[in-house]
């Protein structure tokens, strides 16, 4: 049997470290029974998605800096808010910059089903005067990996 050269089994092995794309965190939901879609597609076909269970992948751009319950993710092009509705997925305040996969179910007109009062906000004293996106769009939060 051959044996491999000292410089291809390095690089070997820095592919198939540099391919790994294990989580660094992840909270809520597991994205099994989500349909992976586009932030492009989904914003432009947000009937078809309306209430569906997606997952989006992107950058985040901006975080709650009252508990990171929500993130505004883009893909470059596009952006959206994520948006954890009851408060049980929450992700890292200083998480702007790193990849994200979130899962969700995209809402229209979220003030109806989620209004416009955030229990976080209520407590100034604990997480800090700052106020939280209210879109007209948004990805109601399940389910998160950061990367």
């Amino acid at each position: 049997m051959k044996r491999l050269s000292f410089p291809l089994a390095a690089f070997l092995s820095l592919l198939f470290v540099g391919c790994s794309t294990s989580a660094k965190l992840e909270v809520g939901v597991k994205e099994a029974g989500y349909e992976k879609v586009s932030l492009k597609t989904l914003i432009s076909d947000v009937e078809r998605y309306q209430d569906k269970k997606v997952v989006i992948e992107g950058s985040i751009l901006r975080v709650c800096q009252g508990r990171g319950c929500w993130v505004e993710v883009s893909d470059g092009t596009t952006k959206l808010i994520a948006k954890s509705i009851a408060h049980d997925v929450l992700l890292p305040m200083d998480c702007a910059g790193d990849e994200v996969q979130v899962m969700g179910r995209l809402r229209i007109d979220p003030k109806s089903t989620c209004g416009s009062d955030h229990a976080h906000e209520k407590s100034q004293e604990e997480h800090g005067k700052h106020t939280c996106p209210q879109p007209s769009l948004l990805l109601e939060m399940e389910g998160a990996k950061l990367f």
